[in-house]
């Protein structure tokens, strides 16, 4: 099997440029998205997804490989007598 490794650079993108970026990203069958993605991946440190990979909480997760970090992950109010009521998928983002 050949892996065809595209070389995807991530790099600003003005707002008049975008829906010409975000299409252009999406030919192929979305190939470059999934390079970009891929390249996150990769450079991303690895940090704990406790919370997320509790019995609780996987059924609240809606893709299987993009977990919310513990250190910085969305906490709900909990409710009385629900375990786990306190997960949403979702990572506080600075900015």
């Amino acid at each position: 099997m050949i892996r065809l490794r595209l070389n995807y650079r991530p790099c600003p993108v003005k707002l008049s440029e975008f829906p010409a970026y975000v299409e252009n990203m999406h030919k192929d069958s979305n190939l470059l998205f999934a390079e970009a993605y891929k390249l996150l991946k990769e450079q991303s440190p690895s940090h704990p997804v406790t919370a997320a990979n509790s019995e609780n909480s996987r059924p609240k997760n809606r893709y299987t490989n993009i977990m919310p970090y513990d250190q910085s992950r969305v906490k709900l109010r909990p409710l009385d007598d629900v375990e786990g009521s306190d997960f949403v998928n979702a990572n506080y983002i600075p900015g």
